[in-house]
C-alpha cells in the first residue's frame, strides 16, 4: 500500500447534556438538525497539524483525490462517516487506530487518551470538551475557548498518528485491507431499512405487550417489583426457583435468560388448565413489560431508516473491527448486524434490511467451518474426508449414538442432537453444560426432547464423542502443553510450531499465538481460566475468521463488496442481472482452500433475496 497521501482525521462537533452519543447512535447524532461541525483538525505527515474551518473543509478536499489518499481516524466510524455523509468524501482505505490498537494490544480501555496512557506513558489533558459542552462554534470564540480548542484537536490528531506509527510495522497490509472493507460497511452503506415493515411490526409488537399485560390481570408496577410477581406465581401454587446473584445473595430466578422463566412459558404443572394459562400469561407478561430485544432494535433500525439520508431509508452496519478476542467482528451503534433472529415466525428484522431496489443480497454461509478446521488440526483423518465427500456428518454420528439410522429427513430431532455434539463438542465441553446447550437450542428452535434426550444420554454422547474422535482430546492435551511451556513462559525467545513442528500454521510464543495472516492472539501469562479446550476454541475461530475475511478481499478484487458480515457469513449486495454470474463467483472464492491450511475441505451455502431475511 504507497498511498500517494495520507491523512489523519479528527472532528470536533457540536453536542450538549441532552443531544450526544450517549443518548443517540451515531446516524442519529449526525443526521439531527442541530448538528455542527466545529472544525476538522488533519494531520498530513510530516507537516504540523492544521485546522479546517468547516465552510473550508469542501475545498480541502478537493486538494487530495479520494482514489489516491489514506484516511486514518480514531474511532473512523465516527469521524470518516462525517467526511461520507456531509461532505460525500470517502478516502481509497480508510483506516482506524482504534481497530488497530484493540486488536494488537490488550487495554481496559481503548480511549484515545487510553492508548496514548498505554504505548507512550503521556497524559492527554481532556478538559477542554467539559468546558465547550453544549456552545456551538461562535459560543466557543465569544467564550475565549476557541484557541484552546484548536490546539486540542490538533494534538488529538497528532497523537492518532504517533499511534498508528507505533503499530503499523505489526499490523499486516492484508489487515488493513480487511478493515477498509469493514469500515465501508457503515462509511458507505448500501443495505436499505423497510420502514412500512418496520413500522407494522413495532406495533404488532407494543400490541402483544397490552394484551398480555391486560390478560396478566396486574399492573405495570406489580409485574415489575421481584416482590410482587413472586407473590401472584405463589399464589397459583408455583415453587419460585432462585439463583445465588453476583453479590452473593439468594434471590428469585427472573431474569430473562433463566432456565425458570422460560419453563413458566410453558407452565403445565397444575391439573388446572385455567391455573397453567394465568402462570404462563403472568411470565410472558412480565417479559414483554421489559423491552425485549426485537422490540429495542425495531425501535433502532426505524429510527435510523427514517433519518433524511437524501437517498431512501439507509440502514449501515456498523461492524467493530477486533471486537472479539480471536479478531471475530462485532456490532458496533448499538444495532448489532451479527446477530439477527433466524425465526422468520418471531422476528421480522432480516426482512426488514433489503437490498437496492435494483439489487439482491446473495449470501455465502461457510457449512460447519470451525468443526471442520478442529478435524484438520487435530488430524482427525476420517472427520475430515467425510467433510470432503459431503457427507451428512451430524446424522451420521447421531446414528451411532442412537443405534439406528437417522436421516435429516425422517430424523430431525435426532439429527439435530448430532449437529449440535459435532459443532459443540470440539472444545472440552463436559456433559452437564452440553445437555444445557442442547435444551437452550431445542426450546430456541421448538423441537421437542422428551423421550429422546436427558442427561444420561448427554452424558454417552460426550463420551462417544471423545471416543469416536479421539485425536481432538488429545489436541487439548498437546495444547495444555504447548501453554504451559510456551505461552505461560516468561522466556520470550523461544517458540513452537503446531500442529506441525515445521509447517505450522500457528506460531506459539510468550503469552501469545501467531496466526497464518501474522496477527496475534493475546493471553495473559498464568491465566487460571485457560486450557487446552478453550486454547482450541480461540483458535478455531480466529481461524475460521481468517478464511471468511480471505474470501472477502478476494471477492472484494472480483467487484463483490461485502455489505455485511456475521459469524461465517458474508453478504454482498449485486445487481439483478448479474446475480447468477456473483453466486458462482462467491461458491469458487469461498470454497478456495487456504494455503495455510491446505487439507482443509471448504463448503458453502449460497442465498439469494431481495431481503436478508429471503436469502435463507
Amino acid at each position: 500500500m504507497k498511498p500517494k497521501h495520507f491523512i489523519i482525521f479528527d472532528f470536533e462537533t457540536f453536542y450538549s447534556k441532552e443531544y450526544s452519543l450517549r443518548r443517540l447512535s451515531v446516524p442519529e447524532y449526525l443526521l439531527d438538525p442541530r448538528y455542527e461541525t466545529i472544525m476538522m483538525a488533519v494531520y498530513i505527515p510530516p507537516a504540523s497539524p492544521q485546522i479546517i474551518l468547516p465552510h473550508d473543509i469542501p475545498a480541502f478536499l478537493e486538494q487530495y483525490p479520494a482514489a489516491e489518499t489514506v484516511a486514518c481516524s480514531h474511532n473512523a466510524l465516527f469521524d470518516l462517516s462525517i467526511l461520507s455523509w456531509k461532505y460525500g468524501w470517502v478516502a481509497g482505505t480508510l483506516l482506524d487506530s482504534l481497530g488497530m490498537t484493540r486488536s494488537l494490544r490488550r487495554y481496559k480501555r481503548y480511549s484515545l487518551e487510553a492508548c496514548v496512557k498505554e504505548l507512550f506513558g503521556r497524559e492527554m489533558d481532556k478538559s477542554q470538551l467539559g468546558r465547550v459542552i453544549g456552545m456551538n462554534a461562535q459560543q466557543i470564540k465569544q467564550a475565549g475557548l476557541w484557541g484552546p480548542m484548536c490546539t486540542y484537536a490538533m494534538n488529538d490528531a497528532r497523537e492518532c498518528w504517533h499511534i498508528f506509527q507505533k503499530l503499523a510495522p505489526e499490523f499486516p497490509v492484508e489487515e488493513m485491507r480487511v478493515m477498509d472493507l469493514v469500515l465501508r460497511c457503515a462509511v458507505v452503506p448500501r443495505l436499505y431499512a423497510d420502514v412500512p415493515m418496520l413500522e407494522k411490526h413495532l406495533e404488532e409488537l407494543q400490541h402483544r405487550k397490552s394484551w398480555l399485560l391486560r390478560e396478566s390481570g396486574y399492573e405495570k408496577a406489580a409485574l415489575m417489583s421481584t416482590a410482587s410477581f413472586q407473590e401472584a406465581l405463589e399464589s397459583l401454587g408455583v415453587d419460585v426457583a432462585t439463583k445465588i446473584s453476583a453479590t452473593g445473595r439468594r434471590v428469585p430466578a427472573f431474569a430473562k435468560a433463566d432456565e425458570f422463566m422460560t419453563e413458566l412459558l410453558e407452565y403445565a404443572d397444575s391439573p388446572d388448565d385455567d391455573i397453567n394459562y394465568a402462570v404462563q400469561t403472568l411470565a410472558a407478561a412480565r417479559l414483554s413489560q421489559k423491552s425485549t430485544i426485537e422490540e429495542t432494535r425495531a425501535e433502532r433500525f426505524l429510527s435510523i431508516g427514517r433519518l433524511p439520508w437524501g437517498n431512501g431509508p439507509l440502514l449501515p452496519v456498523a461492524l467493530r473491527y477486533g471486537g472479539a478476542h480471536t479478531g471475530r467482528l462485532s456490532g458496533e451503534w448499538r444495532l448489532n448486524m451479527q446477530n439477527l433472529p433466524r425465526d422468520k415466525t418471531k422476528s421480522k428484522l432480516r426482512a426488514a434490511v433489503t437490498a437496492k431496489p435494483d439489487e439482491k443480497l446473495v449470501t455465502g454461509d461457510l457449512a460447519q467451518i470451525e468443526a471442520r478446521i478442529v478435524a484438520v488440526l487435530a488430524g482427525q483423518g476420517a472427520l475430515v474426508e467425510a467433510f470432503r465427500n459431503g457427507d451428512d456428518v451430524y446424522a451420521k454420528f447421531a446414528s451411532i449414538v442412537f443405534g439406528r439410522t437417522i436421516t435429516k429427513k425422517d430424523q430431525p430431532h435426532e439429527r439435530f442432537i448430532g449437529k449440535t455434539a459435532i459443532l459443540g463438542l470440539g472444545y472440552g465441553c463436559g456433559h452437564e453444560r452440553f445437555y444445557r446447550m442442547v435444551v437452550a437450542q431445542a426450546r430456541q428452535y421448538g423441537i421437542p426432547l422428551e423421550g429422546l434426550f436427558d442427561l444420561g444420554t448427554a452424558e454417552v454422547i460426550v463420551r462417544t464423542y471423545r471416543s469416536l474422535f479421539n485425536r481432538i482430546p488429545m489436541a487439548w492435551s498437546q495444547l495444555d502443553v504447548l501453554l504451559a511451556h510456551i505461552i505461560n513462559s516468561h522466556n520470550t525467545t523461544q517458540f513452537s510450531r503446531w500442529p506441525d513442528a515445521n509447517y505450522g500454521p500457528l506460531t506459539f510464543k510468550s503469552g501469545r499465538v501467531i496466526l497464518p495472516n501474522r496477527m496475534p492472539l493475546l493471553y495473559t501469562i498464568g491465566d487460571p481460566d485457560l486450557w487446552g479446550g478453550v486454547l482450541f476454541e480461540n483458535i478455531a475461530q480466529a481461524l475460521a475468521r481468517i478464511v471468511i475475511m480471505q474470501a472477502a478481499l478476494r471477492l472484494n478484487k472480483l467487484g463483490l463488496r461485502m455489505v455485511l458480515q456475521s459469524h461465517d457469513e458474508l453478504v454482498f449486495g449485486v445487481e439483478d442481472d448479474k446475480v447468477e454470474e456473483a453466486k458462482q463467483i462467491v461458491l469458487t472464492e469461498m470454497t478456495r482452500t487456504p494455503v495455510w491450511l491446505p487439507e482443509l475441505p471448504l463448503a458453502v451455502e449460497i442465498g439469494v433475496g431481495q431481503n436478508y431475511s429471503d436469502t435463507k
